[in-house]
């Protein structure tokens, strides 16, 4: 059951403050660039921990 926020928005508040850029991100683009590149490295190695997770669930354990 998924509980609502008051306000009506459909993401969490929390989200919205992630993709506002800072002002000196804004006014040094490589930061910007070596941030960015940072933040999806970060979410590759997440998605590939819960991949394997996920994997190592599927697959019963070794009956000997």
């Amino acid at each position: 059951m998924m509980i609502r926020p008051e306000s009506g928005g459909s993401e969490t508040p929390g989200r919205r403050r992630y993709q506002r850029p800072s002002p000196t991100a804004l006014r040094n683009p490589e930061s910007n660039k070596l941030l960015r590149d940072l933040s999806a490295r970060r979410h590759q190695a997440m998605q590939s921990l819960t991949n394997r997770a996920r994997a190592n669930r599927r697959t019963p354990p070794p009956s000997t």
